[in-house]
């Protein structure tokens, strides 16, 4: 007889138990296929997490830039007044 390393190597998992073969497939194959709603689910909706999580990120930094934006031309805006001012004034 070989040592049981190798046995225990070269049987698939599902037989290590010592169940029937046919049996333990079937209870491998209904739990796959019970369990691949679940998991589909479970990929699509961490995929729309992160694409939701990308728009807010991408939303967030538009939205600094446009502050970024308001402030700058507001500055420039009061140094054109105060020269109109000026001017007008002499």
């Amino acid at each position: 007889m070989s040592p049981p390393s190798a046995k225990s190597n070269q049987t698939p998992s599902y037989l290590r138990n010592g169940a029937s073969s046919d049996s333990s497939r079937m209870m491998m194959m209904t739990m796959k296929l019970m369990m691949m709603p679940v998991t589909l689910m479970m990929m699509f909706y961490e995929a729309e997490m992160m694409i939701k999580k990308k728009r807010k990120k991408k939303k967030e930094k538009k939205k600094k830039k446009k502050k970024k934006k308001k402030k700058k031309k507001k500055k420039k805006k009061k140094k054109n007044n105060n020269n109109n001012n000026n001017t007008i004034d002499n």
